[in-house]
């Protein structure tokens, strides 16, 4: 990947004064355009900003969508990946970041909506910052955001390590470009996923002496990390305008294509001829062992449980039958989670059936 040639000092960074300015990329993937395309409604509604609603493997029947609400709207514009099939979340950032040249570099997941006017929320902390995050869904506790010395991976969910360094987030982001463009001149992996064993002998070497030798880092850590090393300042700042459900796109996203037996065999065959040479079974390893963490394992076990309730919610208000009773998880910080979301879900839902019967 070659990055645009951007001289700035990361420790003197400009962030922008007005959300006019900022294009938030959001990316959606295979079987999730048509339910989370509404969403966008809420941040058009409740923000200047404008959005680039991006194709991660869609199908020509959902890029059609894409392009069909882009049509007419000034503060959005569409673009396709170039790859036939669905990529990971950090090399669709990579490509996204070279792609674009506005001061801010932004994006946030496609199962996020607005339920205020969240930018005036979140102009004050992005003064001087490098980095701003936000959005974190509602199913990880505020207790499960913060990464232990003993954890072996900063994963998805993490925030902050246990003596306060901000480790970013990859659900909601707004970046100053020339800061993160000299991040990558250092760490040219940019947002994809890290894995120990294969990275390279100079990165390890930085993450053991600031004490992040981890098995596993997220998309975008790797990164975060070299950009504070380099003087720019990251925050966390949780907006209450953000609703962030955090398993819908996933669940909407898993329905599989009806595939002959004989090609899926084949398939199989081919895929561990290759993972074997292209490392991808190691990553496979390293990501299962991620999965038995006990926390991480509580926090997959409950977005699953979610992912279906919010599926079968969707269902409902788009056919106006009754709604599902919410899921209880027996937690009072997550089941209050649930409940605001699913009025929230209904409330919008309601909103543009009126819209609809307007002359």
């Amino acid at each position: 990947m070659n990055w645009p040639n951007i001289s700035s000092r990361a420790g003197k960074m400009m962030m922008p004064n007005n959300a006019r300015s900022l294009l938030f990329h959001i990316i959606y993937t295979p079987n999730t355009v048509r339910t989370l395309l509404p969403f966008v409604e809420t941040l058009l509604r409740w923000s200047d900003c404008a959005y680039c609603l991006v194709s991660n493997g869609c199908d020509d029947e959902e890029m059609s969508l894409l392009r069909t609400r882009c049509a007419g709207e000034p503060r959005l514009r569409w673009r396709s990946l170039p790859w036939p099939r669905k990529v990971e979340h950090g090399q669709a950032l990579n490509f996204l970041f070279a792609a674009s040249n506005e001061p801010s570099f932004c994006f946030m997941d496609s199962d996020i909506l607005a339920t205020g006017d969240f930018m005036a929320e979140l102009l004050p902390a992005m003064s001087g910052a490098a980095g701003l995050f936000s959005a974190w869904p509602i199913t990880i506790k505020a207790e499960e955001r913060m990464l232990s010395d003993a954890c072996s991976f900063i994963g998805g969910r993490h925030s902050h390590t246990a003596d306060g360094r901000c480790l970013g987030g990859s659900y909601f982001a707004i970046y100053e470009r020339a800061a993160l463009a000299c991040a990558l001149a250092q760490a040219p992996d940019g947002f994809n996923r890290g894995y120990w064993a294969q990275l390279p002998r100079r990165m390890r070497q930085f993450l053991r002496k600031i004490g992040q030798e981890r098995r596993f880092y997220d998309t975008g850590r790797v990164l975060n990390l070299f950009l504070q090393q380099q003087g720019g300042a990251l925050r966390v700042h949780d907006c209450a305008a953000l609703l962030h459900l955090g398993s819908y796109s996933i669940y909407a996203g898993s329905a599989q294509r009806t595939v002959p037996r004989w090609r899926r065999l084949a398939q199989a065959v081919l895929r561990r001829v290759r993972n074997q040479l292209n490392g991808q079974t190691y990553r496979d390893a390293v990501l299962h062992q991620v999965a038995q963490d006990p926390v991480q394992r509580s926090v997959d076990q409950r977005r699953a449980r979610l992912a279906g309730y919010f599926a079968r919610l969707a269902a409902a208000l788009a056919a106006g039958e009754d709604l599902p009773e919410p899921v209880e998880l027996q937690d009072a910080e997550l089941d209050d989670n649930v409940k605001r979301a699913t009025a929230i879900l209904a409330m919008a839902q309601s909103q543009r059936q009126e819209a609809e019967k307007l002359p």
